[in-house]
């Protein structure tokens, strides 16, 4: 009897072992992403205050791969009642990192401008082989590529490359130079995107395989079976656990004080920088492969100039000089400024023009301001990240929030909610993106904070 007491239980344990491993390793499947994608979009429109979604439809998805091929992410681009494109909602495919770690309420979806680049690319290398005579070179294969929560790219594979290495060297060396994963070339629209690890593995997945001890394993699997239970609401339309109980929210005023926005609607006084490839003067730049000379401006040195800019137009008036308003980052006045922060950051640049800050640098920015007559604080925060984001915007002072570990991307933070359980918490920032300004992401995304607090 003792011994089949002791087999019972070997073999409950065994059970819950592999139950447990199940739930780890398992993906999302298309229909369950469409279905994730119909019931996020339809809360958001009827209860969540994102009124751009009232009505509105999911139309289409497009899978979003690791280079060694694993679907990562299913993108649904969503649409109004009248048939106009509304944003999408990034829906994760792997289990544990979030259910929609991104989405938007407006402008093109990822897939849609990855592929029109890819279109161009096509184009480039069709107009070159009739130019140069060449009728072997092809593209045999592309995917689009994804390491979330923002880093996207095209993958890409060239064909019988003989006949332009025997006639263009040059340009066969060229290619490649380009960066290159799991026999995929990298290529994107977006410069940062390039240099990202679009690699996926899955063991890390499961707690043990990343060394976790017993109590932060129990607390990964509790995370997990949370997200788990918000996944089935949305895919059932069932809104009415925590998950779509709000709690708190928070947005920043207009500077010409005209109140809030609600936290789906687009704030329309953040102007929308972003990143320019130039020879600066401040931080670092270096010559390329190529002997070139220029860097990215570094989305940390963007993110800056956006809440400077912010301030500049509310009462902090001349942190740009030349006017009480710059709306592009071409204006002169803003590229010195952004110039000007990329040193106090300490930007590094690399080979390929991209531009990263670290994180412990981001809090430098303050002396800009204070090189114009201002007294700002900054600090940066790596821990507690949520209740000091929170905290922030709540006292009205647009926040940057860094997405990934690299310090390649940064956003600068407008409002948040937070509803009773966790898995629906996200916030909304301006991106520095040239396309997509506007972008909201699961609370999970943070990796630090930069705080700053205008002063006198």
């Amino acid at each position: 009897m003792q011994g089949k007491k002791k087999l019972t239980v070997v073999l409950m344990i065994i059970s819950m072992v592999l139950m447990t491993g199940n739930l780890w390793a398992a993906g999302i499947t298309e229909t369950e992403a469409m279905n994730i994608a119909k019931g996020f979009v339809k809360f958001q429109g009827e209860q969540g205050g994102f009124t751009a979604w009232a009505g509105a439809t999911v139309s289409k998805l497009e899978k979003f791969y690791s280079s060694n091929g694993i679907i990562v992410a299913y993108e649904a681009s969503v649409k109004s009642s009248d048939g106009q494109p509304k944003g999408y909602v990034m829906v994760n495919a792997r289990k544990g990192a979030g259910v929609a770690p991104m989405f938007s309420l407006g402008g093109e979806s990822v897939s849609t401008s990855l592929n029109t680049y890819y279109d161009g690319l096509i184009k480039v290398v069709e107009d070159f082989k009739k130019s140069a005579g060449l009728t072997k070179l092809t593209v045999s294969e592309h995917v689009l590529l994804a390491s979330l929560p923002a880093s996207f790219a095209v993958g890409i594979k060239f064909a019988n490359m003989d006949e332009l290495k025997a006639k263009f060297p040059d340009v066969a060396n060229a290619l490649a130079k380009l960066p290159e994963q799991d026999g995929w070339t990298i290529l994107s629209d977006v410069a940062q995107s390039v240099s990202q690890n679009y690699q996926y593995d899955e063991t890390t997945e499961d707690p043990a395989a990343r060394g976790l001890d017993d109590c932060a394993t129990r607390a990964a699997q509790d995370s997990l079976t949370e997200e788990d239970s918000f996944r089935q609401a949305l895919m059932n339309q069932s809104f009415t656990g925590n998950d779509f109980q709000k709690e708190d929210s928070g947005t920043i005023s207009s500077s010409d004080s005209k109140g809030p926005v609600t936290i789906g609607e687009v704030p329309g006084y953040f102007a929308p920088f972003y990143q320019e490839l130039l020879g600066w003067n401040y931080g670092q730049t270096i010559y390329d492969r190529y002997g070139n000379r220029g860097c990215l401006a570094s989305s940390g040195a963007v993110a800056w100039a956006i809440v400077l800019e912010y301030w500049d137009s509310y009462r902090y008036y001349g942190l740009i000089p030349g006017g009480d308003y710059h709306a592009d980052c071409q204006d002169g006045d803003v590229r010195n400024m952004i110039d000007s922060l990329r040193g106090y950051l300490k930007a590094e640049c690399t080979w390929d023009y991209q531009s990263n800050v670290r994180s412990s640098n981001m809090s430098r920015g303050k002396y800009y301001a204070r090189d114009m007559g201002y007294s700002f604080n900054s600090s940066t925060y790596t821990s507690s990240l949520w209740t000091h984001l929170k905290t922030a915007i709540n006292k009205q002072w647009p926040t940057i929030a860094l997405l990934d570990s690299q310090g390649n991307e940064y956003v600068v933070v407008y409002a948040y909610a937070e509803y009773v359980g966790s898995s629906n918490d996200y916030y909304c920032a301006m991106t520095g993106w040239r396309g997509n300004q506007q972008q909201c992401f699961y609370k999970n995304t943070l990796h630090a904070v930069t705080i700053i607090q205008p002063g006198n």
